[in-house]
């Protein structure tokens, strides 16, 4: 064997032989080496060490790949090329006689001796490469600070270490290290080292450090330095590093089973929102454990044959399960990679990253998870080899900006061998560095530094704060702590909270303050403050103006008829009536009579009032003549007393009966005040019995921390049958202030609120948000001078509300109050503050007094501060349960794990504390929503359609619309697999549910979308739900201009992928990390513009990546009136001619089906792109036409065109016949002829038309702009108008006309027939196909144009082959 022969055998069986020296080395397999092999070898030894040394000299000219982990970083350092998150800066101070310019001898004898340390990255058609650069001396570079200050030398050494540690490497340029210097005094010195991590890892940092060192040594004491031979470099290492085929495929099946099913990402709470682009702002905590948990992690670890890194990704993953509530918790960590000796000593980027994905179970033991993640790395370890890069496209996870792939978050064990830093004659000390950046969310690195562990933790400073990581090590240290102790306890058993942080969460933060009831009763609350201000305005209803002694002795006259009407002590009375002053006199004189009120709101669907009637089952029910109609309907139903005040009535209610208070009765706090309904998850309201203690708490607490002046006026405008309405009618009654009831449709009229806060100088009033929204863009809100408190609930109050009100209200302050029907009206509440206003939401704060809240996990434990969980409420304001329904009772009326005399209500809520105690609101645990101030079971609604006879299942969401309010949908499926009649389905609704209730969207599905799991998919409806709102579009996969077809066919040329339209993302389509480097170097070529690979993945459609383009792109790249889809390989063409719009992107999905040797090209309309003029005719049209497709006009051309197209095929084919070419067909895609009297139909289209039209057919790109829209209307109606005069000569060629039957009669389908018969003296087809004239090429309707397009070219064949087609028109 030749010198080359024994290469490639070598090279077949995977060895790798390499030089060393005068010497060749390699490894392999036992009998490889077979005896005429080794004489070969021994014969041609010099002429292979000769061979191989110019291979590897060319490599370092011409370069060579980039390993496979070298890729990952250069991919990343293309997306931020200025980051430094990928720099390793290093600082040491340097006491004694140092001699800096030997110490820079020696760390440029390091550079010299490593070609990884000078490598130079670039691109090589698109591939990434490097280079390596001749040696050139590093700069010495020394800043003197030893002339200043100490304070100002300190100062001076940090800002330059930071900027050092700060400042980007040049991968095109290199080198890879700097090594600079600080005077600080003749004898002492800090060494600025920094590494980019391409080029060297954690291990070769070591390995950096201990050859200098070894050669600082060296050169002061004229030695030869210790350090070992290098057998090879780093870029024989790639060349030589190749995988086995079958390795590679086995490890990426175990790879893609392993990490199967994972999140797209692991869901961590955050301080901050994530950007929608990931960032790298970085910044450090450090932990160190005390020596005794240090030594109990060692035993641990000893007892149980583990390594400390088992244990510490065990309870690492714990932590984040805690912290996300995922069960699939994917860490990621890194392996030296260094197989073999040879590697050992070389500087360069060996690690590989993997992917750990531990299954942490609530019901599992700490030691099964230990013996899990032991089990993990092993296999890890086993499988290694295949890169990091290639593991994510075997995966293929959920690509996003936003953050990494796989996962977020990093462990690494540092178990590297220690840099030597021993230099003769001086002593060294490591100061802390920092580039302040974070590769991922969070990098947890442990050491052992003697007898200790020290954990650091990297973290994205965009998305934590310092307290959090510093908690959640706390919670790791104290988890782990725990653990050891007990290892075969459930892991969601062992305590992770600090007993600090514990005291906090269940002692200080959920408790308001305590306060001694100033009443038993609410009425007697109502009654000490009329003997307190007899004569101030009590209540204010239109014209009249009563005086707290008038309206007392209103209610005590009705309380004593109440009684006369059988209202007795414990006795429910139904309220049925509009807001009024009947209302608040029957309101308080049902308490005072000793009953209890039970709101009946008039304006609820009769149902609904019904089954409260008959769940409630009130002695009486209070109504006046405005709710006579209401009444007289549930008088149908229900068998029920009622009292209708009338103003005879009430008149002689006041005549007859004493007007002082009732005799005191022998009544206490926890009898019943109200009872309120709410929407219920079986379908039916649920009755909510709340007490007087609830009540007389509420309205001490509204007078304690906002009291009020004589004179105040507070609005009370919300409907009874809302809790809210019980605090705004009870809270200025009991405080001295006016009741200004608004008039009964007034809450839903934001000027009419507006000019009653105005006219009646309201001081304190409540909103929902989206109310208060309203209200503040009225514009006589700055005439509101007197508001000086304004309450908001019912839904969350985010950050550009808060600043809206402050910027129209500046004199008043907005509370944000909180609280569920069942802990009476409102349980905390947070006064915003200047620094609220940027945040996502207001915090819903703290509790009021006598409340208390929790939050607590699944077993009802305390959650940390930052973590979600769900809230829990006790106290005074807390229900009595509801009525009627004891297993809700069960369920949402706890006893506290804290005291068990105690009752907490499970509110359903999610919440979480921050840093200062205050509650955030996080959303709803279970299927209930707040709407506009509405809590919503959203089961309910369900229910009632599920009522249906036609309806078999269905799923209620809310929908948040982007830059829109949330609204409801309803999707279901029908028993007949048909959309039922949508009146008929709200008729159905609207019977039984309150408007608030009624669904904005009804959608028809299939089948409802279910997870995995079995559950509903409610991220899959949605997405259904926004599709059906989304305008019907057609051709909406397909290029619509010149630069989204050449990215398409650059995408199809790199990916191979069968198909793949405008909205595809890159990577859900085959598209990896290299592959995109490729498309993007490709795109730039092809616009003459830079595409950062960081823009590509923010544009990874190629809708959005052209829409960046031409915000950019050349002018001179655009435009060619001839479109080729595709060139042909057999000499056989089709050639597509625009229809009236001008376009011809709309037969790409016609040449994406034809045959691929079919040569396929698209002519569109001059004076669509700017500086164009508009062609003058049909005939023009097809002169100008010919001339581009000049060079195939002699082969086979198939000429079509849609609608107005099909004028111009049809006329270009009449010049081909003319000029000599008989394989000439048309296809007229139906295409209408018009007889001149029927012209005048094509009428232009106005503008405002027009761009519905565009809208409809996908016209609408990213980036259009005015100018290009009038173009394509002015073309249009051009187009259109050149209709008219056009002479339709007949044809002496073939022409297939396809037909859309639509919803057409036959009788004038043939009509429009006949106007092609009759013109045609060739061979004439019909082909009809079923849809409308617009779904020919965006159905399966254009398999039937394939089908005819392909027959004229089989028919070519025959002609050519003497066999002629029939001459008479036929229908197919």
């Amino acid at each position: 064997m030749n010198v080359h022969q024994l290469l490639n055998h070598f090279a077949s069986h995977n060895v790798s032989l390499q030089t060393d020296g005068e010497k060749l080395r390699f490894k392999a397999p036992k009998g490889f080496l077979e005896p005429q092999l080794a004489a070969a070898l021994k014969a041609q030894k010099s002429e292979l060490i000769s061979l191989l040394q110019q291979q590897a000299q060319a490599e370092k000219s011409t370069g060579v790949p980039l390993s496979a982990s070298q890729r990952h970083l250069w991919y990343l350092h293309q997306l931020e090329p200025d980051s430094p998150f990928y720099n390793n800066p290093i600082a040491l101070k340097v006491s004694g006689a140092l001699n800096v310019e030997t110490l820079h001898r020696a760390a440029n004898a390091v550079v010299a001796r490593h070609d990884m340390l000078r490598a130079q990255f670039g691109l090589c058609d698109g591939v990434p490469q490097q280079t390596f650069a001749e040696h050139s001396e590093l700069p010495l570079e020394v800043l003197d600070v030893s002339q200043l200050s100490d304070e100002e030398q300190s100062l001076a050494l940090n800002d330059h270490v930071q900027k050092e540690a700060s400042k980007p490497f040049n991968l095109e340029d290199g080198p890879l290290v700097r090594s600079s210097y600080v005077k600080l005094s003749e004898s002492e010195y800090v060494w600025l080292v920094n590494l980019h991590h391409i080029a060297a890892d954690g291990w070769s940092i070591g390995l950096f450090f201990n050859e200098v060192t070894a050669h600082y040594n060296a050169l002061r004491q004229g030695t030869t330095p210790d350090v070992p031979t290098l057998k090879m470099q780093y870029e024989d290492y790639v060349v030589h590093s190749q995988q086995s085929p079958s390795r590679e495929q086995e490890q990426t099946q175990y790879w893609t089973e392993k990490l199967a099913g994972l999140p797209a990402l692991l869901d961590l709470p955050t301080d901050n929102p994530r950007p929608a682009e990931q960032t790298h702002n970085g910044a450090h905590f450090e932990l160190v454990f005390g020596d005794d948990l240090s030594d109990r992690v060692r035993s641990f670890c000893k007892s149980r044959s583990i390594t400390p890194f088992a244990l510490f990704l065990a309870g690492f993953a714990v932590v984040l399960w805690r912290y996300s509530k995922q069960e699939d918790i994917c860490i990621g960590t890194s392996f030296a990679n260094r197989h073999t000796a040879e590697v050992e000593p070389l500087i360069g980027h060996f690690i590989n990253t993997l992917a750990l994905k531990t299954q942490v179970s609530a019901h599992g033991t700490f030691a099964e998870l230990v013996s899990q993640a032991q089990t993990i790395i092993l296999e890890a370890l086993d499988n290694q080899d295949l890169p990091f890069e290639k593991v994510v496209e075997a995966v293929n996870p959920e690509r996003s900006p936003a953050h990494s792939p796989l996962f977020q978050v990093m462990l690494i064990y540092q178990n590297l061998p220690a840099g030597s830093t021993h230099m003769d004659g001086v002593e060294i000390e490591a100061l802390a560095t920092d580039s302040q950046t974070a590769k991922f969310d969070i990098t947890l690195e442990v050491f052992e530094r003697g007898p200790s562990f020290s954990l650091g933790f990297e973290y994205n400073k965009d998305l934590f704060t310092q307290a959090r990581i510093e908690r959640m090590a706390r919670h790791l240290e104290c988890l782990l702590s725990n653990a050891i102790d007990d290892p075969h306890g459930q892991i969601d058993q062992i305590e992770y909270i600090t007993p600090e942080e514990r005291h906090l969460l269940t002692q200080i933060w959920p408790h308001g303050e305590t306060h001694a009831l100033s009443s038993t009763c609410i009425h007697e609350a109502f009654e000490a403050q009329c003997q307190r201000s007899p004569d101030a305005p009590a209540l204010v209803c239109g014209e009249a103006v009563w005086s707290y002694a008038k309206l007392n002795a209103k209610v005590n006259q009705l309380a004593r008829h109440l009684q006369e009407c059988s209202v007795k002590a414990g006795n429910p009375v139904g309220l049925l009536l509009e807001r009024s002053t009947e209302l608040v006199i029957t309101t308080l004189a049902t308490l005072k009579a000793g009953g209890h009120f039970i709101p009946l709101e008039p304006g609820l669907p009769l149902k609904r009032l019904e089954y409260m009637v008959q769940d409630s089952q009130p002695n009486l029910i209070v109504t006046h003549p405005a709710t006579a109609d209401v009444m007289a309907g549930l008088a149908t139903t229900c068998d029920v007393n009622s009292l209708s005040l009338d103003k005879e009535l009430l008149e002689e209610i006041t005549q007859s009966y004493d007007n002082t208070n009732l005799p005191a009765s022998s009544r206490n706090a926890d009898e019943l005040a109200y009872i309120i309904y709410t929407s219920g998850t079986t379908g039916v309201p649920k009755g909510t019995r709340l007490t007087h203690r609830g009540l007389v708490n509420l309205v001490d607490w509204s007078n304690r921390t906002f009291p009020t002046k004589p004179g105040d006026a507070l609005l009370q405008k919300t409907p009874m049958g809302f809790d809210a309405a019980i605090w705004e009618f009870f809270w200025p009654l009991c405080s001295g202030s006016s009741l200004v009831l608004a008039p009964p449709s007034a809450h839903s009229s934001p000027a009419g609120l507006v000019q009653l806060c105005v006219s009646h100088n309201i001081a304190a009033v409540q909103f929902v948000p989206a109310m208060l929204d309203l209200f503040l863009d009225e514009p006589l809100v700055p005439q509101c001078t007197h508001l000086r408190d304004v309450f908001c609930g019912g839904g969350e109050l985010n950050g550009a509300l808060m600043r809206k009100f402050a910027d129209k209200l500046p004199w008043a302050t907005l509370h944000n109050v909180y609280g569920p029907t069942e802990c009476t009206v409102d349980t905390t509440w947070h006064s915003i503050l200047p620094e609220d206003h940027n945040k996502w939401a207001a915090p819903v704060g703290r509790p009021i007094s006598n409340a208390k809240t929790y939050l607590l996990d699944e077993n009802m434990s305390v959650v940390p501060v930052g973590l979600v969980g769900e809230l829990y409420i006790g106290g005074s304001g807390l229900a009595s349960g509801y009525l009627n329904a004891p297993q809700q009772n069960a369920s949402a009326f706890v006893e506290s794990p804290f005291a068990p005399e105690e009752t907490l209500y499970r509110t359903g809520d999610l919440a979480f504390y921050d840093e200062q105690g205050q509650l955030i609101f996080a959303g709803r645990k279970d299927n209930q929503i707040k709407l506009n101030g509405f809590r919503i079971e959203l089961s309910e609604i369900e229910e009632v359609l599920l009522e249906h006879a036609d309806c078999r299942s269905c799923t209620a969401i809310q929908v948040q619309r982007e830059g829109g309010d949330a609204q409801l949908a309803l999707c279901y499926t029908s028993s007949t697999g048909e959309p039922l009649l949508e009146n008929d389905l709200r008729q159905h609704l609207s019977s039984k549910l309150p408007d608030y209730m009624l669904p904005h969207t009804l959608l028809h599905m299939d089948a409802i979308p279910l997870t995995n799991n079995g559950k509903i998919d409610y991220r899959a409806v949605e997405v259904a739900v926004m599709a059906h709102e989304a305008v019907f579009k057609v051709n909406q996969e397909s290029p619509r201009d010149h630069i989204e077809l050449q990215i398409y066919n650059i995408w199809r040329e790199v990916l191979l992928h069968p198909s793949i339209g405008i909205s595809d993302n890159f990577f859900h389509v085959g598209g990896s990390s290299i592959a995109a480097i490729k498309v993007a170097h490709r795109v730039g070529e092809a616009f003459k513009v830079q595409v950062p690979p960081k823009t590509f993945i923010l544009n990874p459609t190629i809708e959005a990546l052209a829409s960046w383009i031409r915000a950019g792109a050349p002018k001179e790249n655009a435009q060619d009136n001839l479109i080729t889809f595709r060139e042909s390989q057999n000499g056989e063409h089709v050639v597509c001619v625009h229809p009236a719009g001008g376009t011809a992107f709309c037969y790409l999905s016609l040449a994406k089906i034809l045959a691929d040797d079919i040569g396929v090209y698209g002519l569109q309309s001059p004076g669509l792109n700017s500086g164009e003029d508009t062609l003058s005719s049909i005939p023009t049209m097809a002169e100008a036409y010919l001339k581009q497709i000049e060079h195939i006009a002699q082969g086979k051309i198939v000429l079509t065109g849609l609608s107005f197209g099909g004028y111009v095929a049809f006329e270009m084919a009449r010049l081909l016949k003319a000029r000599g070419n008989d394989n000439v067909s048309v296809i007229l895609l139906d295409t209408q002829g018009f007889e001149e009297h029927e012209r005048d139909s094509l009428a232009p289209v106005d503008l405002d038309e027009f761009r519905d039209k565009l809208v409809k057919f996908n016209g609408m790109y990213p980036g259009i702009d005015d100018a290009q829209i009038e173009r394509y209307h002015r073309v249009y109606n051009h187009n259109r108008s050149c209709v008219p005069s056009y002479e339709c000569q007949p044809l002496e060629v073939r022409v297939v006309f396809v037909q859309a039957l639509g919803s057409l009669n036959k009788d004038f389908l043939h009509e429009l027939r006949q106007f092609w018969i009759e013109r045609v003296t060739g061979s004439f087809m019909t082909r009809l196909v079923r849809g409308d004239h617009w779904e020919l090429l965006e159905s399966e309707e254009i398999q039937r144009v394939k089908k005819a397009i392909s027959y004229e070219f089989q028919l070519f064949e025959r002609k050519n082959s003497h066999t002629l087609s029939p001459a008479v028109p036929s229908v197919a």
